[in-house]
Parts: structure tokens; C-alpha cells; sequence
């Protein structure tokens, strides 16, 4: 069948979780960010501009976000024209596929890589690991964390976080930074990343966590997280004992946070029964490092 016309949606920003947060973090030297299928045969489908244009905007943001950082950027991209023996089975579900048109194949306005920078990966099953190098390049790089961006939710963006769990890739999947043919399908496909394989979360938290200035105050944000309790509820309690943070799982993100580089130690959480004092404690220290002062 053809790719159907896609009317608007509002975008889900979160899938809903029923099992314990995974204790995972997302962590500049160990990312890489793919941008999947975002070629004008895609996305033309789409009857609302606003839709793509506001796709396209965050995917923008987490990509410049990325080269800020020394972050790796991967794209996949299907060739045009592909025979018949190389499509395979996908002729069957979607028929002969993109045409080499000069415009169908290309990466939309935009989001072109950059040529001396990104890597394209030439796409031939939903999954970008398969039959691609995907794998070998981001172990080479030292990268076990992959940002899943782009179209369509429920296949390819499905099946690559799957492939990449199954690698002992940790996938973080951007809610709002992805787009499907339905609302339907891109919360069915939400909540089985969530359910299955990945962190799911916003663009903005995705944002947040990667800001070096506001990494502090995703404290509350990552112990609400590894506890499955909303954020505000953390907030208000702050005693992290009455929230029910054991010191295993205390350890758990104490170990994420030096990984990020925050300046504090396992006994000065022990000794502070207040996330509001941890937080103010990284901050003070991160002001004095950017100051040239000692903490």
C-alpha cells in the first residue's frame, strides 16, 4: 500500500509509565544523535505544515544542541529507485518506494547534513542497524547511547530503538521530536519504547539534561524519574528517605552523576536528606568552577 495522507495531530511529549523508571541518563560522551527518514517522500504525506514545520524545529534544536557538545549526528536515508531484489518484502507492504526524482530522496530543507560532519546511512529495513554499519561506528566512537529522532514512530523509530536495545545501546526516544500517521499510532508506539527498550521524554528534557548551566536542577527531574513519581511530588516532599530513595538506587544515580561531572560526593548526599541541598550545593560549586574560584 501507499503511504497514506496524514492529518494533524497534537504530538505526545511523554508516553505513560507503569513500571519503574530505567536508571539511565543521558551523557554528552557517550551519545549519538540519529536523525531517521527525514527525506521529502516521508513528509510530504503530512497535509499540515505546521506539523512538520514544528518537527523539523526540534529536531533543529537537539541537532545543534548535539555539534555544541562534540555529540555525533547519523541520518538514514533510503535511495531512490531501488530494484526490486534489493527492496525485498518491503514491496509487498509499500510497493516500489521512493523515486530518484532529484526531490523525493532528499533530507528535508533544513535538516541537510553536513558533509564534512554527519554521517548518512543508506537505509534499507525499518531498523537503521540493519544491513548498515550503524552498530560498528558508534562502538568505535565509544558511543552506547543513541537519541531517536524523526519518522515514522510506530516502524522504523520502533524498530531501531528495539535493535539498539538488543545491542546494549541505551536508546532515548524523543516524544515530540518524532512524528507518525496518527496520534494512535504515535502513543502505541510511545509506550512500547517505554515499555520495552527506552527512555521516552521531551525535546526539552532531552534539552535540559544536555545544558551544562541548568544539569543541577534536573536533579529533582532524575530522582522523580528513577522513583516513577511526577516531578512536583519530589519537589514538594524533597526529603529523598519519605520519597522511598533507598541507597542502592541512591548509588544508582550517584554513579549517573559523576558520569555527567557534577561536583558532589556519595557521603554529601547521605549527609543532606534534601534534594533542595543538592541541587543548591552543584550549583554553588558549578558557579565557582565557571568563576575560576574554588568551590
Amino acid at each position: 500500500m501507499a503511504i497514506p495522507q496524514i492529518q494533524h495531530y497534537p504530538i505526545p511529549d511523554h508516553a505513560p509509565l507503569s513500571r519503574p523508571a530505567l536508571p539511565w541518563s543521558p551523557a554528552p560522551e557517550r551519545l549519538a544523535l540519529l536523525i531517521h527518514d527525514m527525506q521529502n517522500h516521508f513528509l510530504k504525506p503530512y497535509a499540515s505544515p505546521a506539523l512538520v514545520d514544528a518537527l523539523i524545529q526540534r529536531i533543529q534544536a537537539l541537532r545543534e544542541a548535539c555539534n555544541a557538545l562534540g555529540i555525533p549526528v547519523f541520518y538514514t536515508a533510503q535511495p531512490g529507485d531501488q530494484p526490486v531484489d534489493s527492496r525485498g518484502l518491503l514491496c509487498d507492504f509499500w510497493g516500489p518506494g521512493l523515486a530518484d526524482d532529484g526531490f523525493s530522496p532528499n533530507i528535508v530543507s533544513g535538516l541537510a547534513p553536513d558533509p564534512q560532519r554527519d554521517v548518512v546511512l543508506v537505509k534499507h529495513r525499518y531498523s537503521a542497524f540493519a544491513r548498515s554499519d550503524l552498530l560498528e561506528r558508534l562502538q568505535a566512537a565509544g558511543r552506547d547511547q543513541l537519541i531517536i529522532c524523526g519518522v515514522y514512530a510506530h516502524i522504523g523509530c520502533l524498530a531501531t530503538a528495539t535493535d539498539a536495545f538488543m545491542a546494549d545501546i541505551q536508546p532515548f526516544v524523543v516524544a515530540d521530536a518524532l512524528a507518525d500517521f496518527s496520534l494512535e499510532r504515535h502513543q502505541l508506539a510511545l509506550e512500547q519504547m517505554a515499555h520495552c527498550s527506552s527512555v521516552v521524554l521531551s525535546t526539552q528534557q532531552l534539552l535540559d539534561t544536555l545544558a551544562p548551566s541548568s544539569v543541577a536542577h534536573d536533579l529533582p527531574g532524575d530522582v522523580a524519574r528513577c522513583l516513577a513519581l511526577p516531578v512536583n511530588q519530589v519537589v514538594e516532599v524533597d526529603d529523598p528517605v519519605q520519597l522511598g530513595l533507598d541507597s542502592v538506587r541512591l548509588l544508582m544515580l550517584f554513579e549517573q552523576w559523576q558520569q555527567i561531572g557534577l561536583p558532589l560526593t556519595f557521603l554529601e548526599l547521605l549527609e543532606r536528606r534534601s534534594i533542595r541541598a543538592w541541587v543548591q550545593l552543584v550549583d554553588r560549586r558549578l558557579q565557582a568552577q565557571a568563576a575560576g574560584a574554588p568551590a
